[in-house]
């Protein structure tokens, strides 16, 4: 079953407009031939005027319902020249011997002229129009264009039509401001929602920029401070100039760099980053012709990609160590694989650590691919890192 939306203001005033509109064209057409009826005992002048200015306006208000144009301001159109005819009735009269002893024909548009201000004006100005109206048509009763009524018959019938004045006013109001409070506090939740994955963006970046930090300065401190070799000192330099390079990135991009689907090549990264790393590492890469990655998944398995090398140049031991990252695509996948045959370690005894467990597995997470380790104590290490682009993501 699905789920209805609460009612907006915009909507409510769609409902107004075609409503109206509808009760427009059908009192009006209940009015007409009580216009042609009482028109001889008028000045022919002023029915006429009156009589297309009044049923020209009922038209307008239909039309701009039916095509949700104007309706408000056709409304509001609409009770100021009812109210001209109101005012204008007793004046109007050309053979009083004629004027026949019931209500003038404008009385059943008198609620339609009030529902329009109830429509078209403030609450305000509205309720000062419908009490000026019934007013006005109470003293035009009591005339004899009007029927010369009694006191009584005139309060009697100017009061039911202010009595639907002011209900309809009522609950156009309170239906308006109802919906504004829904309106209202729409906004306010999507507003909350904004700041929220805002927020979470922000902590996203924020984590990238942390392990950003640990994978390249916090590492480097640790090879500086550990090694006394002279190829260390370069590498640790290099790896510095590697992570403040990558972080003066990601803080100058706006969001829409950040975001854009581009594409680059992963093997050029590999190559400019083993070039300055300064120590052996064999790269070879496989059917990678053709195919390119988005440039965030580039970022994240390329960081991972160089935490699992940086990783294996601080703790696969002294000696001399076969270092080989191999590159490939096969089918729809992409796999990269770090090993060497260094001293090894226990993966269940080193999961917990942040290079291991946020720079290498959560990396790869992020990208939307997969992390395995496999290493033993005297057996060297091998790490897998496999991602798989979404189908919606084209060859170059």
């Amino acid at each position: 079953m699905s789920r209805r939306s609460a009612i907006s203001r915009a909507l409510l005033e769609t409902v107004f407009a075609r409503s109206f509109g509808a009760v427009c064209l059908i009192f009006g057409l209940q009015a007409l031939p009580f216009a042609f009826e009482g028109q001889p005992a008028m000045n022919q002048a002023w029915a006429w005027i009156i009589g297309l200015a009044l049923f020209g306006s009922l038209l307008l208000v239909t039309i701009a319902a039916a095509t949700l144009g104007p309706t408000l301001p056709a409304a509001g159109a609409l009770s100021t020249v009812y109210a001209a005819v109101i005012i204008s009735w007793p004046f109007a009269a050309q053979n009083l011997t004629q004027v026949q002893p019931h209500v003038p024909w404008p009385w059943y548009l008198c609620n339609v002229a009030m529902a329009a201000a109830a429509l078209a004006f403030t609450p305000r100005w509205a309720t000062l129009y419908i009490l000026g109206l019934a007013t006005a048509y109470t003293l035009v009763r009591l005339t004899p264009p009007g029927g010369h009524a009694t006191l009584l018959h005139a309060i009697l019938d100017s009061g039911y039509t202010l009595i639907l004045g002011v209900a309809t006013l009522v609950i156009v109001s309170l239906l308006r401001q109802a919906t504004t409070s829904v309106d209202r506090a729409q906004r306010a939740a999507t507003r909350r929602y904004a700041e929220t994955v805002k927020a979470h963006r922000n902590e996203v970046e924020r984590l990238r920029i942390d392990a950003l930090l640990h994978d390249g300065v916090l590492t480097t401190f640790l090879l500086a401070g550990e090694h006394d070799s002279p190829v260390d000192p370069a590498i640790a330099v290099n790896m510095a100039k590697n992570a403040l390079a990558e972080i003066t990135v990601t803080h100058t991009l706006d969001d829409a760099e950040k975001t854009a689907a581009r594409r680059t090549a992963l093997r050029a990264r590999f190559d400019t980053a083993i070039t300055e790393f300064g120590t052996a590492v064999e790269l070879h890469t496989e059917g990678l012709d053709g195919h390119a990655v988005p440039a965030d998944v580039v970022d994240d398995l390329y960081a991972a990609t160089m935490q699992a090398l940086m990783n294996s140049i601080q703790h696969a031991g002294p000696v001399s160590i076969t270092r080989r990252i191999t590159v490939t695509w096969h089918s729809t996948t992409l796999t990269i694989t770090i090993s060497d045959n260094g001293q090894g370690f226990d993966p269940t005894q080193a999961t917990d650590r942040l290079g291991v467990r946020t720079s290498i597995i959560e990396r790869t997470r992020n990208a939307g691919g997969t992390a395995h380790i496999t290493s033993s104590p005297g057996n060297g290490t091998t790490i897998t890192l496999t991602w798989s682009p979404p189908q919606s993501l084209e060859k170059l």
